[in-house]
């Protein structure tokens, strides 16, 4: 097992470019010890974005993350460091700020609505264990 794991998701308006998320992690070195699909409720959705209750998009957040499949993986770099490298894969939170080849770029640039931004890594090692934790089980992973 490695020392760190992050959750990946690919959001509902990105659930058409799975397989190019998927293709673009393994391509990145990336092990995928989990996957599966999920249909947020908003409230699930609200649970798993609470650190963001007190935003303005927090509402709305959580009705696109019940909008349709959300594609969940857990990912792992054997080159230690996972978090911090997937973050660098998909770059910036607003797409539009994203750079050239980074998933954001590739997959969600030209979106004016922030909230709609293709894909979610976890931020730190606490959060990560957190979301894995509530979409996982133990013995759903590699």
């Amino acid at each position: 097992m490695a020392e760190e794991r992050t959750l990946a998701l690919v959001k509902p308006d990105a659930a058409e470019h799975t397989r190019g998320f998927i293709e673009n992690a393994k391509e990145y070195g990336f092990y995928i010890v989990g996957q599966k699909v999920v249909w947020f409720t908003p409230s699930d959705a609200g649970i798993f974005y609470l650190e963001h209750k007190t935003k303005s998009f927090y509402t709305t957040l959580c009705l696109h993350m019940a909008s349709g499949p959300v594609t969940a993986m857990v990912l792992e770099h054997p080159l230690g460091e996972t978090i911090k490298r997937w973050r660098m894969r998909i770059a910036d939170t607003d797409p539009n700020n994203a750079a050239d080849g980074t998933l954001r770029h590739r997959f969600g640039g030209g979106r004016k609505e922030l909230h709609r931004n293709v894909v979610h890594g976890s931020a730190n090692p606490k959060d990560a264990e957190r979301e894995i934790a509530l979409l996982f089980t133990g013995l759903e992973l590699a």
